[in-house]
């Protein structure tokens, strides 16, 4: 079974996505900020991580470059508010393997979960 941290400030998008990850069999882990993602990573090894960009105290773009410089690999999938080409540039550049913007169905989260989880662990 795929652990998945999903780092979402507002609490019922994390939890819309913690109920529909969950249903397709997935151990979720859910936090409401930047800071408390990183005390995860540090206590639990996870598979995959989706990350908002507007996260308080570490935004998902940072925490995205700290967990790359750190040696993380993990799948990244990052959900943002922001539709902007450079935004999107900015996730990818720093280590994001993928990047939705918000609203978004979550079938498509879905989706893309397992394709990340695909292509990395294959």
């Amino acid at each position: 079974m795929f652990h998945i941290l999903i780092a979402e400030r507002d609490a019922k998008t994390r939890r819309q996505l913690e109920r529909a990850l969950q249903k397709k069999g997935y151990q979720i882990t859910g936090v409401a900020d930047g800071a408390a993602a990183l005390a995860q990573i540090d206590r639990v090894l996870f598979d995959l991580m989706v990350a908002d960009t507007d996260l308080a105290h570490i935004d998902g773009f940072e925490l995205t470059r700290q967990l790359r410089e750190t040696g993380y690999l993990f799948p990244i999938l990052l959900i943002s508010g922001q539709n902007d080409f450079p935004s999107k540039k900015k996730g990818f550049e720093l280590g994001a393997d993928d990047y939705l913007t918000k609203p978004f169905n979550p079938l498509e989260i879905i989706a893309r979960v397992k394709a990340n989880l695909r292509r990395f662990y294959q």
